[in-house]
């Protein structure tokens, strides 16, 4: 754990680190707030990591993984999680899939030494295990039930959650000016008229550099390879893998801005890992159900970004 103090032009800050999640996360917030905000605020996130985490044992996402095949009681929250990446799951034809867990194992995201490509029976073996629409939703009892051999992986939305309850928690206590930061891909800025904006910095794989864009009110997701992947042979593979080819996705970046971090990050990765020939389909069915603005760069440097996405050129 690390607090720090700041001082901008305007006013003084106090910030702190903690791990969680696998990643660095930081909120910073107005001096007079106090250390008690900012413990109260990661005593959210924790609460999140212990409740939503795939990887946490005893969490509701453990138990039905523990559980698969039969039903398994849940919380209200996991419920509307698992009905939202349904949806984003259905528009990208499956692409997209918290189900991928299989894939991540087979390709060794999971392993110290991993080194070959996966054999084309192994892929097809670990692909009959990964189905979003697979997953069944009881919303009267709050249960959950998914098959034998499936396993979810919250990696794409857990820490983007535990951004949200800390956003709505400052928010209702009268905290207008603040910046949370998960791990870089999940960052959410809060302001008011003190201080209209917040700069972040984002790394750019065009110019291997990092580029400083604005943020105000709103959430700024990141997926991308920089920072996790692996190497075979000399390639360089995306840790987000295609739920229906079972390959890792060839894009390099994607940016998505929304006004929540939960949504983004789940769109953020969806947008990241649809095929070239898919993509601009899957973002005009995206585009339709949800609000969001995004920059995408594809492994061979090209980029697309919607008309509203604030980007230096």
């Amino acid at each position: 754990m690390m607090t720090n103090m700041l001082q901008t032009a305007t006013k003084p800050y106090i910030a702190q680190t903690r791990s969680l999640f696998y990643c660095q996360c930081k909120i910073k917030v107005p001096l007079a707030c106090g250390e008690t905000c900012l413990d109260d605020c990661f005593a959210l996130m924790e609460e999140v990591d212990r409740r939503y985490n795939s990887y946490q044992a005893g969490s509701y996402f453990d138990q039905i993984n523990t559980g698969a095949g039969q039903w398994v009681p849940v919380d209200a929250t996991t419920i509307a999680i698992l009905q939202s990446v349904k949806k984003v799951s259905a528009l990208t034809d499956g692409a997209y899939a918290i189900s991928s867990m299989p894939l991540l194992q087979l390709w060794g995201f999971y392993q110290k030494d991993n080194q070959q490509i996966p054999s084309a029976t192994a892929l097809r073996d670990a692909l009959a295990k990964v189905n979003d629409a697979a997953i069944e939703i009881d919303s009267l009892s709050n249960h959950v039930r998914i098959p034998h051999g499936q396993r979810l992986i919250t990696g794409s939305f857990a820490k983007a959650l535990a951004v949200d309850r800390v956003v709505a928690h400052l928010r209702k206590t009268g905290v207008t000016d603040a910046i949370i930061n998960a791990g870089g891909s999940s960052i959410f800025a809060i302001n008011d008229a003190t201080h209209p904006q917040w700069h972040v910095q984002v790394p750019d794989p065009l110019t291997q550099t990092s580029v400083r864009l604005p943020l105000t009110n709103s959430c700024l997701s990141l997926s991308g390879k920089i920072n996790n992947h692996i190497h075979i042979d000399g390639t360089c593979y995306s840790h987000i893998v295609h739920g229906k080819s079972g390959w890792p996705a060839g894009t390099s970046q994607v940016l998505l801005c929304t006004t929540e971090a939960f949504l983004g990050d789940v769109l953020s990765t969806a947008v990241f890992v649809v095929a070239p020939a898919d993509r601009d389909q899957v973002l005009a069915k995206l585009a339709q159900e949800f609000s969001f603005h995004y920059r995408r760069i594809e492994e061979n440097g090209d980029q697309i970004q919607s008309t509203c996405f604030s980007y230096p050129r």
